[in-house]
């Protein structure tokens, strides 16, 4: 089991959500993803800072997670514009992520986070680099819970 979250712009929400949570359900129906949560509250200490930010939270088997987030990004990317570069923030334990960065050519930056157990993954290169760093830090994330509860 593996839990990923992540920050997208506010004004797409609409797109990962789609008309009456059509989107969220045929992305949870087609991935096998177990949860897939949109927060509510943009007046976080994300949105002061960054401008109007909502998390996107997934739970489910690493693959039907890594499933999700291609398919939220791309209902992004859609709504957005392709671009040569794209950007995704994280948000990960401290601990046990520096070590399998940088990837595929992908800049990153740790920063902090609202919460003393996060910390915001600030990556930044091309769709494909992004995807494999969302492959990566979804097996580490399933490796660090498991570790965590066994």
């Amino acid at each position: 089991m593996a839990t990923l979250k992540f920050l997208v712009d506010a004004r797409h929400a609409g797109a990962i959500i789609g008309p009456a949570g059509a989107t969220l359900r045929a992305i949870k129906a087609s991935t096998g993803v177990r949860t897939i949560q949109l927060s509510q509250d943009v007046t976080s200490f994300y949105a002061v800072v960054v401008g109007g930010e909502r998390t996107v939270t997934l739970t489910g088997e690493p693959d039907a997670v890594v499933a999700a987030h291609a398919q939220i990004a791309t209902a992004v990317r859609t709504q957005a514009g392709a671009r040569p570069t794209e950007r995704l923030r994280l948000l990960v334990p401290p601990a046990p992520f520096r070590r399998a960065l940088p990837l595929h050519g992908v800049s990153y930056e740790f920063t902090a986070a609202e919460s003393p157990k996060e910390r915001l993954l600030d990556c930044t290169g091309t769709p494909a680099g992004i995807e494999a760093v969302v492959r990566r830090i979804v097996g580490l994330l399933a490796t660090h819970d498991h570790l965590r509860h066994a």
